[in-house]
């Protein structure tokens, strides 16, 4: 189990490839919108998380949400 409101960048920087990916996939799909449609922009998703890991070396003690919330939340 991971609590990603108590998880820090660094942590999650060295999750290794596959938990970078699954964290990326989950914030993805929480921060999607309810009534969208079942369909996974791979584009997008490997766009938004590299913002977020760029955002993650530069703020390693910050909590991923925190740095999440506005890459995920933009439209």
């Amino acid at each position: 189990m991971v609590d990603l409101s108590k998880t820090t960048c660094k942590e999650f920087l060295e999750s290794g490839k596959d938990g970078i990916m699954i964290i990326w996939a989950w914030l993805y799909g929480y921060y999607a919108d309810q009534d969208a449609d079942p369909v996974v922009d791979f584009a997008k998703l490997t766009a938004q998380g590299t913002k977020l890991a760029e955002a993650c070396k530069a703020a390693p003690t910050k909590d991923i949400i925190s740095i999440a919330e506005g890459i995920y939340e933009a439209k």
